[in-house]
């Protein structure tokens, strides 16, 4: 809780839940000996699986960070690891936050990188214009470019 919430965390926490529903399988399976254990366990990891890929991990951690950066719960924001270390999905996170994140160093490095950002999603999204390869584009990027052009102007 001292430091927040990272990548590494999140990824520890659902193997633990993986592991967790496998001893719990082999329970089941000890009195109910007919239970098919593998296929039990293919299926539980696979939807545990999808849901750590489609929740959004990046701007969960990114989003809980800044909360409790606000609250005063840790006394220092990671920027790098907001602004480096997660995907553009963070990077919405952060614009929609970046207003109500304290003044002082945290903010200013965030707001100084976000239109740098805003800066090159400009010329981004004029690219992807011309860019005939659908291969290229992402959800997550395209809407973190839009906002950034939102936020930081034309």
């Amino acid at each position: 809780r001292a430091y927040g919430m990272t990548p590494l965390r999140v990824n520890t926490f659902w193997f633990t839940i993986v592991l967790g529903v496998v001893f719990l399988f082999i329970l089941l399976y000890q009195f109910i000996p007919k239970l098919n254990f593998t296929r039990c366990t293919a299926v539980s990891f696979a939807v545990l699986f999808c849901a750590l890929i489609f929740a959004d991990t990046d701007a969960m951690i990114a989003r809980y960070n800044i909360e409790q950066y606000k609250a005063g719960e840790v006394t220092e924001l990671d920027t790098d690891l907001l602004l480096f270390g997660l995907s553009d999905s963070a990077d919405y996170v952060i614009l929609d936050e970046l207003d109500s994140i304290p003044a002082g160093g945290a903010r200013t490095k965030l707001n100084s990188h976000m239109r740098s950002r805003a800066e090159s999603a400009k010329m981004s999204l004029k690219d992807e214009e011309h860019s005939a390869d659908w291969r290229e584009w992402n959800y997550a990027s395209y809407r973190t470019k839009e906002k950034l052009i939102e936020v930081f102007g034309k």
